[in-house]
């Protein structure tokens, strides 16, 4: 995949799916991409496929749900969601931004869930690679979390990354990095400087930036979908340089036209340099992923997920009712 002495035809003909993998709003992206691998590419087909982690604001239950927990979807190893697709907590529904995007294209959109590790991750991708005759995946990260060690100051969501990242790994597959530092999280410097370091280990595939003729495609994707991070290469393809804060006002993002830029890293490269893929690897389970994260002395963004919802559960302010959504309801506005 990474030996075409032509990178233009690198994708040229191939069944291609793009898979956000940090959950959430990573989805809408995919979607763009896809986009942008038909134009620039000439990709045969290309599938956006979504990992079934949405964020607090649309899912304030730890952890993403399992598939038993999804109605109105087709579930095999991955499960197929369509636009009337949701998840039942039991005391809520929602709406998964998967579901939004099967809306807007009149087409099932697979979903990768976590709760059998990376090896049930695995299998998905097997089950998508056999259905759909894909060539490839591609794994897709809005802001670089992928590339990170772990332990980073404001690292808040390095496992479902990681996840991705280890099972990636067994497949004919490419990551890419969309708007470093667009989530918050890393700093847009920062996840520079790692792609730089995976440059001197020949890990660096080369990057596409976003044209303004996919203006369209992005602005149709996120008046439908709530997502923060997605909306920040737009915003810096209209032009706008500065800082902007996202969550609320617990982040802020660096917006230039480096916001605006595909970065392609090889696999097996990435993954041979993070010690959190490596270690989740052969996992079974979600516990197990975690615990392993754990011993590593990562804090993931389940270990946040729960601080807070134990923090909402305990307050007596708190109303059960508040939670109750429409199926319809919200995405998370992350991504």
């Amino acid at each position: 995949m990474y030996g075409n002495s032509n990178p233009v035809k690198m994708f040229e003909n191939l069944r291609v799916g793009i898979i956000g993998v940090g959950g959430g709003g990573d989805i809408a992206s995919a979607y763009v991409l896809c986009k942008v691998f038909k134009d620039f590419f000439k990709v045969g087909f290309c599938m956006p496929i979504a990992v079934l982690w949405e964020r607090w604001v649309v899912d304030p239950m730890a952890g993403p749900p399992s598939k038993t927990l999804i109605r109105d979807a087709v579930i095999k190893e991955c499960a197929y969601l369509t636009g009337k697709s949701y998840v039942s907590r039991g005391i809520y529904t929602y709406k998964p931004q998967a579901s939004i995007i099967a809306s807007l294209i009149g087409d099932v959109v697979p979903v990768i869930t976590l709760e059998y590790g990376v090896q049930g991750y695995s299998k998905c991708l097997d089950e998508l690679m056999s259905t759909y005759s894909l060539d490839c995946f591609v794994g897709l990260d809005v802001g670089g979390d992928i590339l990170a060690e772990g332990w980073e100051d404001y690292l808040g969501s390095p496992l479902a990354d990681a996840m991705g990242l280890a099972a990636l790994s067994n497949f004919n597959s490419v990551i890419a990095v969309l708007a470093p530092g667009a989530d918050g999280e890393l700093p847009q410097d920062y996840v520079l400087s790692k792609i730089s370091e995976l440059a001197r280990r020949n890990g660096y595939v080369g990057s596409i930036g976003l044209w303004t003729n996919h203006l369209g495609h992005m602005e149709e994707v996120t008046s439908r979908i709530e997502t923060e991070a997605g909306k920040i290469p737009l915003i810096a393809l209209k032009g706008f340089e500065g800082v902007q804060n996202i969550r609320g006002g617990l982040r802020k993002v660096k917006i230039n036209i480096v916001s605006t830029i595909l970065f392609l890293i090889n696999t097996k490269v990435l993954y041979n340099s993070s010690k959190l893929a490596l270690a989740l690897s052969s996992t079974r389970s979600l516990a197990e992923a975690i615990k392993k994260a754990e011993d590593l002395g990562i804090v993931t963004e389940f270990h946040s997920e729960l601080r807070r919802m134990l923090a909402m559960f305990s307050n007596k302010a708190y109303k059960l009712q508040r939670l109750s959504k429409d199926p319809g309801g919200q995405s998370s506005g992350v991504g």
